[in-house]
């Protein structure tokens, strides 16, 4: 879930839960001041400050609740990831914006718990209780997601949850001994913020000066293989490998992006002058409103791109053509193919061209172009991913032989349950995309997984 989304969700909740809290504290009041304090006479006095500590502590945890629990839909009961940093992992792994924010917004989701608690009622002001409550709490909500399939019992979000409650108490216990000028201790206070930043800051450093991306195929944690059979059905080379090219795409800002849009269109002579703009992190989304109206999806790392023809007329349908008809359409988008790009008929009006690792000069195209051709004789759907890489440099690669250990070894990503039979069918150098919009090579071994034809792919360099 990203950052993006969970604030949706927040804006879209805080009405109702204001809206709650007012109700309530209007019950509370009538309680309180006409049966209470007139009808029964009390005499006890109210505290304002827990009071109001109390109704946004409310606040707060219906704000929680609307994000881990009433925003999704059931997907499967008793999933359960108990590996330690498993989400810190995968997010180095991928490198990516939106994973980056799952780790640091469960972190964050926390810290008014800690805050808060400590100004409720002084037994909070003991670390342990905090500490405690926030252990409670976001236990509470994993097995509660555990047991309906409201999501994933994972040990990651306890912990983070639980560091958030931490950071947060600090927070305020560093505010309250500033208050009382005890400094010293107020440091002491803030320094599961400091470490944090600081571990944070040198993963962050570390990915920086590393020479080439992050791969995303690099698993989390490694398959158990003590109950499978490996069958090779292919010859392994032990020597060492020729040194294989690394290349690097033209990755967009979200300025260059918008630009590549509006020219895009503009070819197509459509109005861009009211385009529709949209993005997140990774992905800007661009829309052309009229008759007819288009969308286009685009991604920043390596200008791969979906366009997408709505409000046409019903009439019109798909039908074939030949590759001619094709190629003077695209024309249009301004889009010209290399000459051993090849063309794949999938069905009626749907066509694809391939180009695998097309070397031409220093340059590496790779990719598909996907087309859906209409009645009218336009094209209304396109997914361009054939892209252009740049060379870099030469480095040194693995040899099959060592590759096929990592295999072995369970190295490797696996998402489909446990592996009782990998026949080894055919094992190649290809390539895969970074996290820095590096094409780094990588080994294919082409195979058939408990019956069903797939893939392992094997970080070359």
């Amino acid at each position: 879930m990203t950052a993006d989304t969970i604030l949706s969700i927040i804006k879209d909740h805080f009405t109702t839960a204001f809206f709650l809290i007012i109700l309530l504290a209007l019950l509370f009041s009538t309680l309180y001041f006409l049966i209470y304090k007139k009808l029964l006479r009390g005499t006890a006095t109210l505290s304002i400050k827990p009071t109001i500590v109390t109704f946004m502590l409310i606040g707060y945890l219906m704000m929680v609740a609307g994000v881990t629990v009433f925003n999704r839909s059931p997907y499967m009961m008793g999933s359960m990831d108990l590996t330690l940093f498993g989400s810190y992992i995968e997010a180095w792994n991928d490198f990516s914006v939106k994973n980056w924010q799952y780790v640091t917004l469960n972190i964050v989701m926390f810290l008014p718990l800690g805050i808060l608690l400590p100004l409720l009622h002084d037994r909070f002001k003991k670390a342990v209780w905090t500490i405690l409550a926030g252990i409670l709490l976001t236990l509470s909500i994993e097995t509660f997601q555990y047991f309906t399939g409201f999501g994933v019992f994972e040990f990651d979000d306890l912990f983070n949850n639980t560091l958030g409650a931490i950071i947060g108490y600090g927070l305020t216990m560093s505010v309250l001994k500033v208050w009382n000028k005890r400094f010293l201790q107020a440091v002491g206070y803030l320094s599961p913020l400091i470490l944090t930043s600081l571990a944070f800051a040198i993963i962050f450093v570390t990915y920086s000066l590393k020479e080439f991306g992050n791969l995303s195929i690099v698993p989390n944690q490694k398959v158990d293989m003590t109950e499978t059979t490996v069958i090779l059905d292919v010859m392994l080379e032990e020597t060492n490998h020729l040194p294989a090219p690394v290349y690097q795409v033209n990755s967009y800002s979200e300025a260059e992006a918008k630009k590549f849009a509006e020219t895009f269109f503009e070819q197509m002579e459509l109005d861009t002058s009211d385009m529709d703009v949209n993005r997140d992190a990774e992905t800007g989304f661009f829309y052309v409103q009229g008759d007819p109206g288009y969308s286009l999806w685009f991604e920043f790392i390596d200008g791969s791109y979906s366009l997408k023809n709505f409000l046409f007329e019903e009439n019109i349908q798909p039908i074939d053509t030949d590759e001619s008809n094709l190629l003077n359409e695209l024309n249009r988008f301004g889009i010209t193919l290399p000459e051993t790009a090849e063309l794949h008929h999938l069905g009626l009006g749907e066509y694809e061209w391939k180009t695998h690792l097309y070397e031409e000069g220093n340059s590496l195209i790779d990719g598909t172009l996907y087309v859906e051709y209409f009645s009218d004789k336009t094209i209304k759907t396109m997914n361009h991913s054939m892209i252009t890489y740049n060379k870099v440099r030469d480095k040194p690669i693995k040899t099959k032989q060592q590759a096929f250990n990592q295999l072995m070894d369970g190295s490797f990503k696996w998402f489909e349950g446990d592996i009782r039979k990998i026949e080894v069918k055919d094992v190649e150098l290809t390539y895969f995309l970074d996290s820095k919009g590096f094409y780094q090579p990588v080994y294919s071994f082409k195979s058939i997984i408990n019956g069903s034809n797939n893939e392992i792919l094997i970080p070359a360099l």
